[in-house]
């Protein structure tokens, strides 16, 4: 029982915290993982097989970056390296801003 609770409840798991973003993406698969730290901040960017999204007011659709509160980009780095070291696929919720005007910021990640 304890086993059935677990799979469902990690199925079932995803994190957010924007109420105001655009949608969920269809399913994609994480290419690759990069860290940028340039002195204002470590951020990090995914890189997918699949664009989550291919329109936008953002100039760069190729790499999209962690975004909210530190807690949800810790929890969405964890999300994304076990889905990348996986191969399982994930859904992006996206913001309706850009980091700078240039990557699309994702707030939420959900593991399938």
């Amino acid at each position: 029982m304890k086993t059935a609770a677990l799979i469902l409840g990690a199925s079932l798991f995803f994190v957010s915290n924007s109420a105001h973003a655009a949608g969920w993406s269809s399913e994609v698969k994480i290419k690759a993982i990069e860290t940028n730290d340039t002195g204002i901040g470590m951020r990090i960017f995914l890189t997918f097989t699949t664009p989550p999204s291919t329109g936008g007011p953002c100039l760069n659709m190729s790499q999209y970056r962690l975004g909210g509160s530190a807690d949800n980009i810790k929890q969405m780095s964890t999300f994304a390296v076990s889905a990348l070291l996986a191969s399982r696929p994930v859904k992006v919720l996206l913001s309706d801003a850009c980091d700078g005007g240039t990557y699309p910021i994702i707030v939420g990640l959900e593991l399938r």
